[in-house]
């Protein structure tokens, strides 16, 4: 990356794009900040069989970042009552085409990057505008600050693999994996 004047991402993306979907059956549980009261949740690589190389652990982990958070947005607009018709991807991950991609994919959603990928600053920005009036209310404020960069759209027959592979494996794994690593948590590594 440092010859090439790149970052390590790019060229991670870049190895990552020739793998297929399901990293070949490598599949990582990026459950790295867990809560404080379940400290026995780590995060998790299964499938490892030698063969893959680091493309695919880089695919696996923007897969498992995905399916985490595709499966949390589900349940949650099920319980809302919500039923979106797109997904907007702020922070570090919007920045990666192939990220943005899986995740439209996985949801089967499209999937939209705005231009500035900040929404914390952003956020900020939209309240401060309201809050001094440049703006009567936030949905003016939000219609004029916030402007959508690309859109993502899922390509179904990969859709169709990921909600095979959630519905099979993936979104079992941490239900499957919890007692193991709460015993792993009580043994005495030090």
């Amino acid at each position: 990356a440092k010859e090439r004047g790149v970052s390590p991402e790019k060229i991670l993306e870049e190895e990552a794009l020739k793998v297929p979907v399901g990293s070949n059956g490598l599949m990582i549980i990026p459950d790295w900040l867990a809560p404080a009261y379940q400290a026995y949740r780590k995060g998790v690589m299964i499938g490892f069989n030698g063969q893959q190389g680091r493309g695919h652990i880089y695919r696996a982990i923007l897969e498992g970042i995905a399916f985490t958070l595709n499966n949390h947005y589900q349940t949650m607009n099920k319980t809302l009552g919500h039923n979106p018709e797109k997904i907007i991807i702020s922070g570090g991950g919007a920045n990666s085409d192939l990220f943005m991609q899986i995740f439209s994919d996985i949801s089967g959603m499209p999937v939209v990057r705005n231009e500035m990928s900040g929404s914390a600053a952003l956020g900020a920005a939209i309240c401060a505008a309201v809050a001094v009036e440049c703006y009567p209310d936030f949905e003016t404020a939000v219609k004029n600050m916030v402007k959508e960069k690309e859109e993502f759209l899922p390509d179904l027959a990969a859709h169709k693999k990921y909600n095979y592979i959630n519905d099979t494996v993936y979104g079992k794994l941490p239900q499957l994996l919890e007692n193991t690593l709460k015993e792993m948590q009580k043994l005495d590594l030090k």
